[in-house]
């Protein structure tokens, strides 16, 4: 098994540390679509700002962070 398999196996359960460093890991290693797999999990505005920062879309990130 791959290590972006492993990191999608461990990110199935709830994440406690939520799943923006899933996504930063995915955009580390230039795997953006499989940074979006992990997006659809994020809950909250905070965590969903980051989120998108992390994938480089600011202006949905500011556009999110202005509905704090």
């Amino acid at each position: 098994m791959g290590k972006m398999e492993q990191l999608f196996d461990m990110a199935q359960k709830k994440s406690p540390v939520g799943y923006v460093p899933f996504i930063k890991a995915c955009i580390k290693y230039n795997r953006r679509e499989e940074s979006k797999k992990y997006f659809a999990k994020v809950h909250g505005y905070q965590e969903l700002v980051a989120a998108y920062i992390a994938m480089g879309r600011m202006r949905y990130g500011k556009s999110a962070l202005i509905l704090l």
